[in-house]
């Protein structure tokens, strides 16, 4: 999805009406709005297909609250026992407390897949412990060093939204090696990575 236009001298943000795009990666304006910015629509859809490539799954099928992994992923993030929105930090393991724990259970992950085995805090009970609900329902199945900047490219509010040049600052993505294309088409690979090209694809026999 482009976004961004330029015209001689002059830039230009085209406002796009409707539904474009596929409906995992979608963000949820594109459904909300009559029209909206594509910028930070794009910012949450690379977003979504960096959780895809770390799950190996969708976080959901569609952004809409009749898909219960969104539904949960937007509700009121459930709390640690200071009170605080659970999120990194808040405890050492990926635990929501109850009153009456009981013995430990598999959460299931934002979409079908393995199940996220949540520890529960000591013995018996009938109560059953809480769904993990906000952001961190999925920031933390996240590599630890990315949680950050995807949990501010996946705001709701495209207001909120982390920009192209905020996600490019951040330390993780700034610091990760890349390769780049020099003059003349010559690739300088970063360390570490390894290449592999495809051959082209057969072309048919003309008839």
């Amino acid at each position: 999805m482009v976004s961004k236009f330029e015209a001689g001298f002059e830039e230009y943000v085209l406002i796009y009406p409707g539904i474009v795009g596929s409906d995992p990666y979608l963000a949820p304006e594109v459904y909300d709005e009559r029209k909206y910015d594509p910028q930070p629509a794009d910012i949450w859809s690379l977003a979504i297909i960096f959780c895809c490539m770390s799950l190996r799954r969708f976080p959901w099928k569609m952004p809409r609250v009749t898909d219960n992994s969104y539904k949960l992923f937007t509700s009121p993030p459930s709390t640690g026992p200071d009170g605080r929105p659970l999120s990194e930090g808040a405890l050492s393991k990926d635990v929501v407390p109850t009153s009456k724990p009981t013995a430990p259970r598999s959460d299931p992950a934002p979409s079908n897949g393995t199940p996220v085995v949540i520890p529960d805090l000591g013995g018996g009970g009938e109560k059953k412990p809480e769904v993990i609900k906000g952001p961190w329902r999925l920031l933390r199945l996240l590599p630890r060093e990315s949680r950050h900047v995807i949990g501010r490219m996946l705001e709701i509010d495209p207001k909120k939204r982390a920009t192209m040049s905020e996600v490019l600052d951040d330390h993780w993505v700034d610091s990760t090696p890349i390769c780049r294309q020099a003059d003349q088409g010559r690739v300088i690979r970063a360390e570490g990575h390894t290449h592999t090209l495809e051959p082209p694809a057969a072309q048919p026999a003309p008839k």
